[in-house]
């Protein structure tokens, strides 16, 4: 099944059933900006606090977290049991979406390098990928497994990048 959210302008939650086990978030106000994950769907209040919801009933990952304090954040990113936030001047927050992830399903090592950040992509809060204003790339997370060194050294010729993206097809 299709999960379609959406957020009015009044900050309004909308989607096309209930997501998860509570649907707590059609409670929530003064939203201003949305993102989901299979796992989670997370929303920014206006007054920079990062709300989290679980959507699959059997995660035993522990409770979803409240995360304070990104107030400049605009823009917010869901990848499996993370969230990311892009402020204003390009910068990438990170945070799990639940209390108890174990260590071992997410990196976000050399993510604080990341500034002047236009476009970001996460796979799984594995490893992430920034896009900067000037066009280069930079990698964060498990940049060092080594089945992603083939991937990494056949991009370290991309330049001049507008946008990134991905998608996990592994095992499809």
């Amino acid at each position: 099944d299709t999960m379609l959210f959406a957020l009015t302008a009044d900050g309004t939650i909308l989607s096309n059933e209930k997501y998860g086990e509570t649907g707590a978030y059609y409670e929530w106000k003064d939203i201003a900006h949305i993102a989901c994950s299979n796992y989670c769907f997370s929303a920014l209040t206006q007054d920079g606090t990062v709300l989290n919801e679980i959507t699959r009933e059997n995660i035993d990952f522990g409770s979803p977290t409240r995360i304070e304090g990104w107030t400049d954040v605009k823009h917010l990113i869901a990848a499996q049991y993370a969230v990311f936030g892009i402020t204003e001047e390009g910068d990438v927050r990170s945070a799990l979406i639940l209390d108890a992830v174990p260590e071992t399903s997410y990196d976000f090592s050399g993510i604080e390098s990341f500034h002047d950040i236009t476009a970001f992509y996460s796979d799984g809060g594995f490893w992430q990928f920034g896009v900067r204003e000037d066009g280069s790339l930079c990698v964060a997370g498990r940049t060092e497994d080594a089945e992603r060194r083939p991937l990494l050294e056949r991009m370290e010729e991309w330049n001049e990048l507008q946008s990134f993206t991905g998608v996990d097809y592994r095992g499809r």
